[in-house]
């Protein structure tokens, strides 16, 4: 995976191969360029047949009839399954084409399945079982790096992991030969949760992500593209309330896909963790003790960042950080 950076902001990648599991937390913790972070690496233990099944089986669902997608339209914030499209307008005819499907399930605290197809319905609960180990590798590492020092049973308790959100999510974009090159589409808002673990078909991901660039009167997005992983490699993406708890020292990033105006159809699968759902997102003390800086960021209920972000994915919005009581913004 390559940029045009010198590294990603808490985007990992993570190989397929062993890698020991101290040398991945000595890269997290101290391979770190102003603002960034460089690819890790560690075992992830999942089998391939697993990302692809779910892949085969998110395609058959956006390949059912028309009202069978609709029962489960994106209404509500929390709606526990939720389909939707998003169309862009092509600059050469003007005309609005979909161009990506997408399809979230919620599968904790309570399951939540589609009825059809049943193909789903299994990949989506091996998906589910298969990737619980890593999630907890990955809030393992970050609490307990050498920025952060917190014990990783303590970040537990605090984020109320035992009573965690979990969700799966299924992104489809069909083939677009209308378009002449690839446009960007909307940001991804689904910025609310600690980790998602995704992983794509196709050459390419089709997938950009950002950084903010300051030393200017208005701050803006620098956006590089993510070339293609090796084999079996899955993408981790870290959320905002990881950004929170280390008050800013890994920040998210945005992510956006292109239009794919490839001959052959690109889907994403991936599953995401969050605390529990009343669980209070805030800085770690320990965090703020060792810098003598204070927090960042306004402590805010789990529940509250999740409405208000799955608000905005529903209105069309992009996220604002001052929307969460964001306080002061991080050079």
């Amino acid at each position: 995976m390559t940029s045009g950076t010198s590294g990603i902001r808490f985007l990992l990648l993570i190989y397929s191969h062993s890698t020991s599991l101290k040398l991945t937390s000595m890269k997290i913790a101290t391979m770190r360029f102003p603002g960034l972070f460089v690819n890790g690496a560690t075992y992830h233990r999942i089998p391939e047949h697993v990302f692809k099944n779910a892949m085969d089986a998110s395609l058959e669902f956006f390949q059912l009839p028309e009202e069978e997608k609709m029962k489960y339209e994106f209404k509500k914030p929390l709606d526990p399954i939720k389909y939707g499209k998003e169309t862009v307008t092509n600059p050469s005819d003007q005309k609005n084409y979909v161009c990506r499907e997408f399809l979230d399930i919620y599968v904790q605290p309570e399951l939540h399945l589609p009825d059809k197809p049943q193909k789903l319905r299994e990949a989506v609960l091996e998906m589910h079982t298969r990737t619980r180990p890593l999630h907890g590798l990955l809030i393992h590492l970050m609490a307990t790096g050498r920025n952060m020092r917190v014990e990783g049973g303590v970040t537990e308790e605090r984020f109320e992991m035992e009573s965690c959100f979990r969700h799966f999510t299924a992104n489809y974009y069909p083939s677009r030969p209308e378009f002449e090159e690839p446009i960007p589409m909307q940001p991804d808002t689904n910025q609310h949760v600690l980790f998602t673990i995704f992983m794509h078909n196709g050459s390419e991901s089709g997938l950009e992500f950002s950084r903010v660039i300051y030393g200017e009167r208005i701050p803006r997005d620098k956006w590089s593209r993510i070339r293609q992983a090796p084999p079996h490699a899955v993408l981790v993406h870290a959320g905002y309330p990881i950004e929170v708890y280390n008050n800013g020292y890994y920040r998210t990033v945005k992510l956006r896909a292109f239009v794919n105006t490839e001959a052959q159809p690109r889907i994403t699968v991936g599953i995401s963790i969050g605390p529990g759902l009343n669980a209070v997102v805030r800085t770690a003390t320990e965090v703020e003790e060792r810098s003598q800086k204070p927090s960042c960021y306004v402590p805010m209920k789990y529940i509250e960042i999740m409405e208000i972000m799955e608000n905005n994915r529903l209105h069309g919005r992009i996220f604002d950080k001052e929307q969460v009581n964001y306080k002061v913004q991080k050079e």
